[in-house]
């Protein structure tokens, strides 16, 4: 990643994690369900963004623990899952996890230490209970899907659950140092 992009990224983070901090200030008050709503969108449209822009650079340390953040506030959203305490604490200690994990982006740290690692392996722990998943379950869906997992409900007439992806990259793709390979890792 070039010079420029990591300082456009080190920016757009700092940023949003600010704008996650001020959400979970608005989760404080569980009683009031509108603040509860806008932190939550809040939260969730940080983590989101982040996880983008680092898909954008290959940075899948933090594009997969964003995703699993981001799984368990989509939940939320969607009402199958209630807000807490609990939760609460476990999305404070994810965004300051999340803040380390650019911090060694930025810092070029290709592989986390242990003590990043241990934290990451606890956090989606936590996180997957919500989704009741395991950490072999999750790492099982992360795995590419084989042609025996067709979707049985997919429309009649339909041969195929493959989708077919094209991209198309402008002639200054390669100029700016962004690596056009991860937009296909990020779709995984």
């Amino acid at each position: 990643m070039s010079d420029e992009n990591l300082q456009i990224f080190a920016e757009e983070a700092e940023d949003l994690l600010a704008v996650a901090e001020q959400a979970l200030l608005h989760l404080d008050d569980l009683d009031n369900p509108a603040e509860t709503e806008d932190g939550v969108g809040d939260l969730f449209r940080t983590f989101h963004t982040i996880k983008g822009a680092a898909g954008l650079f290959g940075l899948d340390p933090i594009v997969n623990f964003t995703h699993i953040v981001e799984s368990v506030l989509g939940n939320i959203r969607e009402g199958t899952l209630a807000m807490d305490q609990n939760l609460v604490s476990l999305f404070l200690l994810s965004r300051d996890h999340l803040e380390n994990l650019v911090g060694a982006a930025l810092a070029g740290v290709e592989q986390l230490d242990d003590d990043l690692e241990k934290v990451d392996s606890d956090l989606v722990g936590k996180l997957n209970d919500y989704l009741g998943k395991s950490a072999a379950q999750e790492q099982e869906s992360n795995g590419p899907a084989t042609s025996s997992e067709a979707d049985p409900d997919a429309p009649e007439g339909v041969a195929s659950t493959n989708w077919h992806v094209s991209l198309r990259y402008g002639p200054n793709a390669l100029q700016n140092g962004m690596d056009p390979a991860s937009f296909i890792g990020y779709l995984n």
